[in-house]
């Protein structure tokens, strides 16, 4: 879905890890396999696309955990409390940050 509307124009295997949650049809490994400029792709059994080894079983998670603390570092003021973040992205990041921002002014 990101590849047809245009989203993914700087990533590829070497900069991404890409997560499959579903089985993916022939065509669009294809239209991947394309995109990504590669010769063949697969997924591996844990879900990763191609073949990058990760560095750490938790890695997607301590990534995710370095954007919420960067997206809430722009805030620009020390946040005393806990966060908890449920399924945490980019855009919910920024509007909880958002939020606390209008609180400290």
């Amino acid at each position: 879905m990101l590849l047809d509307n245009g989203l993914i124009k700087g990533g590829d295997l070497n900069n991404a890890i890409v997560y499959v949650d579903k089985e993916l049809s022939p065509e669009t490994m294809d239209k991947l396999r394309v995109a990504f400029g590669k010769d063949n792709i697969s997924v591996k059994p844990n879900g990763i696309l191609d073949n990058l080894n990760l560095h750490h079983p938790n890695e997607a998670a301590r990534h995710k955990l370095l954007d919420v603390i960067g997206d809430l570092a722009l805030v620009g003021t020390r946040i005393r409390g806990k966060v908890i973040a449920n399924k945490p992205g980019h855009f919910v990041n920024t509007q909880f940050a958002k939020k606390l921002s209008k609180l400290s002014n």
